[in-house]
C-alpha cells in the first residue's frame, strides 16, 4: 500500500483528497487481540475464516493520525487492510 511506504519514509499525511477530518481504516488482528486505547475508535470487529483465528477491525481516525498509526500498526499486532479515501 503507498501510504504505508510514505508513513515509512517519514511522510505526514494531513489530508487525503481535502479531507482533513476523520478517515475509516481497516485491519486484521489476532480474534484474541486487545487493542490498546489509541488516536482512533474501533466502529467494529468482524471474524474471519481465512486466515484462521484472525478478525478484522473498523477504526475511524483523524487524518493527520494516520501516518503514526501506519508506522505502528505492526507493533500493535495489525495488519493493515484498506484505508477508506471516501
Amino acid at each position: 500500500m503507498a501510504v504505508i511506504s510514505l508513513a515509512r519514509q517519514g511522510i505526514h499525511v494531513s489530508d487525503i483528497a481535502g479531507n482533513q477530518s476523520d478517515i475509516l481504516v481497516s485491519a486484521w488482528a489476532r480474534d484474541d487481540a486487545m487493542l490498546p486505547d489509541g488516536d482512533w475508535k474501533v466502529l467494529f470487529g468482524q471474524p474471519m475464516a481465512n486466515p484462521a483465528r484472525t478478525c478484522r477491525v473498523a477504526l475511524l481516525m483523524p487524518v493527520d493520525r494516520l501516518s503514526s498509526f501506519l508506522i505502528n500498526a505492526p507493533t500493535l499486532g495489525l495488519t493493515t487492510e484498506h484505508v477508506y479515501d471516501f
